[in-house]
C-alpha cells in the first residue's frame, strides 16, 4: 500500500471551522479536537481554523482564505460550529449579535462554499452550539413552575459557555460514530504496522503492503 496520493502521500484530513471551542479543542479541557486527532492517528490530519469571538458573519468571510479546492479535495470530513457570538443580546453586545435570519442565511453560505469547493455536503457535520445562561434558564424555569423540560449542563462546560472536559468528551463520542463512518473507505492506518515490515524486502513491503 502506497500512500494516498500516489509517490507523495497527499494525507485524508479532517477539517475544523469554528470559533473558540474550535479554537480550543486542543487545549487541556476543550479536547474534543485532541481525541478526535489520537482517534485518527495514522489515518487522518486534522486540520483546526477556529477563531475565539468569530460569528457567522465573519466566518463567511474568512474560509475562502482557509479553504480552497486544492485543500478540500484530501478533506474527508468537515465540522462547522458557529453560533455562541450570534446569539448576543444586541443591546450588551451589538458588534458580534447576529439575527436568527442572517444566522441562516450565513450558515448556508458557509456550506455552499465548501460544497462549491469540492467537499460534498454529505461530510459536512454542523455542530449547534452549547446551552448557556443555565442560572438564567433555571430563574425562568422557576416561573413557569414545572410545565417545562430542562437538563443541567453545566457539567459540560467550563466557563458558561466553552466546553469543560467533560462536554469535550461527549461531543467527542457524538461525534465518532460520524466520523467513523465517514472515514471507513480508508484503510485502517497508512502503511504498514512495523510488526508487518518485511526487513529483507523493505521498500516493497512499506509502499505495496494491504493493511
Amino acid at each position: 500500500m502506497s500512500g494516498p496520493g500516489g509517490a507523495f502521500c497527499s494525507w485524508p484530513k479532517v477539517f475544523l471551522f469554528g470559533a473558540s471551542i474550535t479554537e480550543y479543542s486542543f487545549s487541556k479541557d476543550g479536547c474534543w479536537g485532541t481525541l478526535l486527532a489520537d482517534y485518527l492517528q495514522r489515518k487522518c490530519d486534522v486540520i483546526v481554523r477556529g477563531f475565539a469571538g468569530y460569528t457567522t458573519r465573519n466566518g463567511k468571510q474568512v474560509l475562502p482564505h482557509l479553504l480552497d479546492a486544492k485543500l478540500a479535495k484530501d478533506v474527508v470530513a468537515m465540522t462547522v460550529l458557529l453560533g455562541s457570538n450570534d446569539a448576543n443580546d444586541k443591546g450588551r453586545n451589538p458588534w458580534e449579535h447576529v439575527s436568527l435570519q442572517e444566522y441562516e442565511n450565513n450558515l448556508k453560505e458557509i456550506v455552499s462554499y465548501a460544497v462549491s469547493q469540492g467537499i460534498s455536503s454529505d461530510k459536512i457535520i454542523l455542530i449547534t452550539p452549547p446551552a448557556f445562561h443555565i442560572d438564567q434558564w433555571a430563574e425562568f424555569h422557576g416561573y413557569l413552575g414545572n410545565n417545562t423540560i430542562t437538563f443541567d449542563f453545566s457539567e459540560y462546560l467550563s466557563d458558561g459557555l466553552h466546553l469543560s472536559s467533560k462536554g469535550s468528551h461527549l461531543l467527542f463520542e457524538l461525534l465518532k460514530p460520524i466520523i467513523t463512518q465517514l472515514t471507513s473507505h480508508l484503510p485502517v492506518v497508512w502503511f504498514p504496522f512495523h510488526d508487518r515490515v518485511d526487513i529483507d524486502n523493505l521498500e516493497k513491503s512499506l509502499l505495496n503492503s494491504e493493511n
